[in-house]
Parts: structure tokens; sequence; C-alpha cells
């Protein structure tokens, strides 16, 4: 129950967790972690930001920016922003991963990855900007099943997956509501999603889907289960449309609705957050501005 508020964990260096370190080894750690930025870090295998081993920490109002694996020995590594392991389900709210790296061998996760019976929820976060060599240049996930909730994935760069590695679930089907996965890359398959491992399946609703390269969603094996999402170029599913989504100002990243755009109560509340990344209430109130 340890907490950490209002500081600022930089220049950290680590075989594992380079800024950040919580290890369950000994028993439960569920540190609270708030009003705290982890930036400039770097670790040689897992987490270069923060490790969770068998730990379920809550971040609130966190930066985890231009941390990084540096991979001993030309060897690769998991998570350069974070990295969830061994039954770990943090809980992230207000949170930014950006500019953060996994480069090297075999590297999985560029801001976030997550493994191992491990299920972390995002509710209201930007992951912007990471890059990894291989394997989920936003978001990598295997044996895993992560819930994110009014989350935006942009400008993320990879070999498979720019934008989210999908790999194989837990028993918990992964879910994602109210994202936005808009302007990543991969150099092979999967600029949106990459999607590879046995069921479950993931689990899309109330997504924007568009401007991702080269392809939106890449299913190498498993199934992504989409409903009333705006994907690019159309993908079965109730409620999908394929329209442009026009953003306020995607080159500078304002990424909020215009007032015509086609999104704007094409979702659906089942199961949806009540409010937005902002704190704005949904569905809209009748007569108030998107």
């Amino acid at each position: 129950d340890a907490k950490l508020t209002g500081f600022t964990v930089q220049n950290g260096i680590s075989v594992e967790g380079g800024g950040i370190l919580c290890n369950g080894q000994f028993g439960t750690t569920s540190p609270s972690i708030t009003d705290v930025t982890i930036k400039n870090n770097s670790a040689i295998d897992k987490g270069g930001g923060i490790y969770c081993s068998g730990s379920s920490p809550s971040l609130t109002n966190v930066i985890i920016s231009n941390n990084s694996i540096i991979g001993g020995g030309g060897a690769g590594g998991w998570g350069g922003g974070m990295f969830c392991q061994d039954g770990s389900d943090p809980s992230l709210t207000n949170v930014i991963i950006s500019n953060n790296s996994c480069l090297g061998g075999d590297c999985y996760g560029g801001g976030i990855a997550s493994y191992g019976n491990s299920s972390p929820t995002l509710t209201n976060v930007t992951i912007h900007g990471n890059d990894t060599y291989n394997y989920g240049g936003g978001l990598w996930y295997s044996q895993s099943s992560p819930v994110l909730n009014n989350v935006i994935i942009t400008n993320n760069t990879a070999l498979f997956g720019g934008g989210v590695y999908c790999g194989s679930g837990d028993e918990v089907i992964p879910t994602f509501t109210n994202v936005t996965i808009t302007g990543n890359s991969a150099s092979e398959h999967g600029g949106g999603i990459y999607r590879d491992g046995a069921s479950p399946n993931t689990s899309l609703a109330n997504c924007i889907l568009w401007n991702n390269s080269p392809s939106e969603i890449h299913i190498a094996s498993g199934w992504v289960v989409a409903t009333y999402s705006d994907i690019q170029g159309g993908y079965a599913g109730t409620g999908n449309i394929d329209s442009d989504p026009f953003f306020v100002d995607a080159e500078n990243s304002d990424y909020h609705l215009s007032d015509y755009s086609p999104c704007i109560g094409a979702g659906t509340s089942d199961g949806a957050p009540t409010t937005d990344i902002e704190g704005n209430p949904r569905p809209n109130p009748e007569g108030s501005t998107p």
C-alpha cells in the first residue's frame, strides 16, 4: 500500500524496471502512483519505465515517456514504457504513454506490454509515438486480457501491429471500448491491429480505426469482433461504418470529432463508459456540444 505522489522518476537504469519495479515475489504489492512523471529511464530486459511482476499498482495522472528497452547483447525485451507480467492487474487512469521504445532483437511493446495472466485496465489513456522493432508499437499483449476504455492510440510504429499486437487472451475476452486507433504504421502487417493467437477473440465496440498503414486490421489467426465501429475499408459487424471520422485536426493530434463527423451518435451505450476521455458525459445530453 505504498504511495508515491508528486515526483519525477528519471534517468534510472536496471535490468528490470528502469524507473520503477513493483515485485510481488514476497507478497501482494499494490502501490498507488499519483501525479508522477516516469521519464528517460532504461532497462536491459523488462519495463524501461515501470515493470510489474505479480503486482497491481494504481497509476493516476501519470506520464510515462522517453523510456527504453536497450536489450543486452543485441537481445530484445518487453515494454519500453511499461511491462506487466505474472498476474499483474494494474489500473491506469489519466495516463500518457509516449515516445518510449523497445529496440534490438525480439522486442514486444514499444509503449506497454502485458503477458502471463495479466489484465491491465486502461481508462482515459493516450498511447502516442512509441516504437518497437518487432511486435506492437503502442500495445502488445499475449496470454493477457487488457481492458481499454476511452483510449487514443496514435503514431506508433512496429514491424507487426503498429498500434496494437493482439496475441492470445486469458480466459477473459480482451475488450476495447471507445478506442481511437489512427496514424499508426507497421513495416509488414497490421498498421492498426495485428491479431495472432488462439481464442478468446479481441472485442471492439465504439472504436475508430482510420489512416493506419498498411491496413487497419490484419488477422494472422484468431478473431477480432467489432461492433458500432468506424473502420476504414469496412469491416463486418453490427453497426459498423466506413466513413471519414472527420477529426478536428489529426495532423496536430486533435482527435476530437468535428460537428459533421458520421461517428457522432453512431455508437452504442451498452457496456460503454458514461464519460469520454475528458470526463464529458456520454451519450451526449440532448442539445450539448459533441
